[in-house]
């Protein structure tokens, strides 16, 4: 993300003793030069106890110190002076970039509504080499992901929760993958496309999947969920990838819409192969979006 230009000048200025303002308060110069004595005196203990004098040595000495004449108050003032004003600025930058994140996150939203993820849905489908029709079996599906995606509040008259993440059902060849892969590089809530089968392949070969990649989207598209063996083998240990994944997915918190799963199973058969407890967690973490119709690569 690139700072505004006025953002970008204020980074560069550096301030000096000469140039910046006086702010210091009457407490914070009292405080500095007490900070500044006792510094001093720290050295001052340490360096007799480095000699070998006993602590009543030490102290008898230091109580003859005049410890004011010890520190240059102006030098330490200016010091002060000068932290505080860096302090300041700094704090005033960190303030103008929040702004402007927040100005560019309102001008995202407000360029990618659901009108605009649909034409971005159409656009890459013509690029991919195919023709996009509106076909009714695929609609709930089409509406869904453009409301998720901007936010748009007729998610409401869908039943889709925009806290839940997605869970997309029906056979294969119902064009639920594509139509995901088509909106992924909208600029609000990319998406990461992952096969459930790929990963079952990092885990025979490794015994873990690597989703590091995926942190840097706003979601993260698990596909084909259902497909793969229920358990996979690593040197003995037996792991159920998304069985895990699930549970520990709904353990981090009860936002669950930086989330989209495909599968072709129903519910009950999720519970056979997971598990009652992943159907009772996705129940509880996802708007169930169905898609009919018949095979569309025939």
């Amino acid at each position: 993300m690139e700072l505004p230009k006025e953002i970008q000048a204020l980074a560069k200025q550096s301030f000096s003793i000469e140039t910046d303002p006086y702010i210091l308060t009457e407490q914070e110069e009292l405080s500095a030069i007490d900070y500044a004595i006792n510094q001093k005196k720290r050295h001052f203990n340490w360096r007799l106890a480095q000699m070998g004098c006993k602590m009543e040595q030490i102290l008898a000495k230091m109580s003859t110190v005049n410890w004011e004449q010890e520190i240059n108050k102006d030098e330490v003032l200016q010091n002060a002076n000068a932290n505080k004003n860096q302090e300041l600025f700094h704090k005033e930058q960190r303030q103008k970039e929040k702004e402007f994140a927040i100005k560019q996150a309102q001008e995202l939203k407000d360029y990618w509504t659901a009108s605009r993820v649909y034409h971005l849905i159409k656009s890459e489908c013509e690029k991919s080499g195919k023709e996009f029709k509106d076909i009714p079996s695929q609609l709930a599906l089409l509406k869904a992901i453009c409301f998720f995606i901007s936010e748009d509040t007729r998610c409401q008259d869908e039943n889709i929760d925009l806290t839940k993440g997605l869970l997309i059902r029906g056979t294969s060849g119902l064009g639920k993958t594509d139509l995901i892969k088509w909106a992924a590089k909208n600029e609000i809530k990319p998406i990461n496309v992952l096969s459930i089968l790929s990963i079952t392949e990092q885990i025979k070969s490794s015994g873990e999947a690597d989703l590091s990649t995926s942190d840097i989207y706003k979601i993260l598209y698990l596909d084909d969920v259902g497909t793969e063996e229920d358990t996979v083998s690593y040197f003995g240990t037996k792991i159920s990838f998304f069985k895990n994944f699930i549970e520990s997915y709904y353990l981090k918190g009860k936002n669950f819409n930086r989330l989209i799963i495909s599968t072709n199973l129903s519910m009950q058969q999720i519970e056979e192969k997971y598990g009652f407890r992943v159907r009772s967690r996705m129940n509880e973490m996802f708007n169930k979006i169905d898609v009919g119709g018949s095979d569309l690569r025939k």
